[in-house]
């Protein structure tokens, strides 16, 4: 079953299936994580039950596939701006939140952009 109607989600792509988090639906902010197989002339949804440190419900969130994760950065909970940064391990199924951090942490945001350069 595909996710419910949403905006200010994100997707990504990881090994033939797209991935869809967080997002908002004019009432609630979402956590959830969908997988979406892109097989030819058939989709077949199906939502991760993961484990871990889960990230907050957001939206306005940014999300970028490096090596065999994602990451998540910031958003917005309807209260406040976010700086975190998650990482989300296809293989373990797992979430961490990363707190160490190369360089200057980024500053809370939303609506904004992110992109993965060179692993």
């Amino acid at each position: 079953m595909p996710p419910s109607p949403r905006t200010d989600h994100t997707v990504v792509l990881y090994e033939g299936s797209m991935y869809v988090f967080g997002g908002y639906d004019g009432r609630a902010r979402f956590n959830d994580l969908y997988k979406c197989k892109l097989r030819k002339e058939k989709y077949s949804w199906k939502q991760i039950e993961a484990e871990g440190t889960i990230p907050l419900n957001r939206f306005g969130h940014a999300a970028v596939v490096c090596r065999n994760s994602m990451f998540v950065i910031g958003g917005w909970n309807g209260h406040d701006t976010m700086d975190d940064v998650f990482q989300y391990s296809f293989l373990s199924n797992l979430w961490f939140e990363v707190r160490r951090i190369k360089g200057v942490r980024p500053k809370p945001r939303y609506r904004h952009s992110a992109v993965a350069l060179k692993n």
